[in-house]
């Protein structure tokens, strides 16, 4: 095998995906997988071009227009780049047909590697956002205070209103409303599922000064009921009969085992090689990356713990026949068939946009 790889398993790209943390893993999993879907970075190269967030290059424009038949919305225009009253279509067609909020983030095409804009200074994902926000508006006799709480995983807002009295002599004010309102704020935007397929609900009444025990008893005690059936919850697809199907499964996956699919996915699509060649340079690739597994000797084994382990690459390479002496049972960290059938998995989540049925589609 070479050592001349088309991708870097250490890119950002991938390492952030790692990061993802338990809360926010399949939302922003989601998000990864819709950003490499062909119709959705269509669609927001266009809506950016429109935008003025992007120039249109004779390269892009090439790219866009070879593509542009598979809109039927869009073969009837002239020019899609100058026609303004394109954006709006363009944004409702993402958010209905592919769950995407355009608006959530439009530089997203400038950070990955295989979008034609790619910009190597776009190597954050997130900018900075203030920890505190604060807005004071009055009309007639009502003033408002609001402010906006940026914390790790979720934000608050919160509204005061009060009612505003002016006399001869003083000013006054007379407590109205609070309302206050918890919110995502995770890694990668939210995706929603469109009216037709979610399973968005409201959940009243939450008192955060209950118990943990509580409260989290409570939250797996829905979840439980729903599991156990669906149409608890009945999505407007349900109710008109729309049928929809459900895939794979996978549950079990961690942010890890998530940015090694990102990184089959990715490196099929630049991959001239056959299915089973490429699955080889993944293989050596995902060994170098997180080791090779070996299993212990009678002695390193103790109670409750796994019987084998992972050693580093280039270790295992200058051990090598000391481990074969050992009788050691030697095993890639995937297997060829393992890394086949996850870019199946992976091409049904992101090309047949399978993504969707794991937030409710």
């Amino acid at each position: 095998m070479t050592n001349e790889y088309l991708l870097d398993r250490n890119y950002h790209q991938y390492t952030d995906v790692e990061e993802f943390k338990n809360y926010e893993l399949i939302n922003c999993v989601v998000y990864e997988m819709a950003v490499r879907n062909l119709d959705v970075l269509i669609l927001s190269l266009i809506w950016n071009i429109l935008s003025k967030n992007i120039s249109l290059t004779k390269k892009l424009e090439k790219f866009i227009l070879k593509r542009k038949k598979d809109f039927n919305f869009l073969n009837n225009k002239e020019n899609i780049f100058e026609d303004i009253n394109l954006k709006s279509i363009v944004r409702e067609k993402l958010e209905d047909s592919y769950f995407f909020n355009i608006q959530s983030n439009e530089k997203w095409i400038n950070y990955y590697n295989f979008s034609p804009v790619y910009n190597l200074k776009f190597n954050s994902f997130n900018e900075c956002n203030n920890n505190l926000e604060k807005n004071s508006h009055s009309y007639n006799y009502i003033e408002c205070h609001s402010q906006r709480n940026i914390h790790t995983g979720f934000l608050v807002e919160t509204s005061l209103s009060f009612i505003h009295t002016i006399e001869t002599d003083k000013k006054d004010f007379n407590f109205h409303e609070v309302k206050r309102s918890i919110k995502a704020n995770f890694s990668r935007p939210v995706i929603k599922a469109s009216k037709n397929f979610s399973k968005l609900s409201s959940l009243e009444y939450i008192n955060f000064a209950l118990p943990e025990k509580e409260l989290v008893s409570y939250i797996l005690h829905l979840k439980k009921e729903f599991n156990k059936n669906y149409s608890i919850l009945p999505t407007l697809s349900e109710i008109t009969l729309e049928k929809h199907y459900k895939i794979e499964d996978i549950n079990n996956f961690n942010s890890i085992d998530w940015a090694d699919c990102f990184f089959i996915y990715d490196y099929y699509q630049k991959s001239t090689f056959s299915i089973n060649e490429t699955a080889k340079y993944l293989q050596e690739i995902f060994n170098k990356y997180h080791g090779i597994k070996i299993n212990k000797l009678k002695f390193e084994i103790k109670k409750g713990e796994s019987k084998t382990k992972y050693i580093p690459f280039d270790f295992y390479i200058e051990n090598k026949d000391k481990f074969l002496k050992q009788n050691r049972i030697i095993n890639d960290y995937y297997s060829i068939s393992t890394i086949k059938s996850r870019y199946k998995l992976m091409q049904i989540f992101i090309e047949n946009l399978g993504y969707k049925t794991l937030i409710g589609g």
